[in-house]
């Protein structure tokens, strides 16, 4: 049973993070208004915090996220919500999310856990 608050979309972009000890690269693979699943070349920990660059597809500008914590790991892989982002950019966040439902070729919501 999936208890996630916020409806997540499958997505594939880039991100750049920064942690306290790493900058690195990484791959997002799903998406909310309120957080993300990425795959990055670095390891992080639950209970880390970082700052990210979501690369959104079609976007001049990346979205900057000032403050996300690392909810879970697996590996490589992690999900993380978003603490700290500023209005403008929650606000485009917001926008791109409602896109991904309304595209001609709607992203489907994510179900599994």
């Amino acid at each position: 049973m999936d208890n996630r608050r916020h409806v997540r979309f499958r997505v594939d972009f880039p991100t750049t993070l920064k942690t306290e000890y790493a900058s690195a690269k990484g791959q997002v693979f799903n998406l909310s208004s309120h957080g993300c699943k990425v795959k990055a070349d670095t390891e992080v920990k639950r209970g880390d915090y970082l700052a990210m660059r979501l690369i959104l597809p079609q976007e001049g500008q990346p979205l900057s996220i000032f403050l996300a914590a690392v909810r879970w790991t697996n590996g490589w892989n992690f999900g993380c919500e978003f603490i700290n982002i500023g209005q403008e950019e929650r606000t485009r966040l917001a926008e791109y999310v409602t896109t991904l439902g309304k595209s001609p070729s709607p992203a489907a919501p994510i179900q599994e856990g």
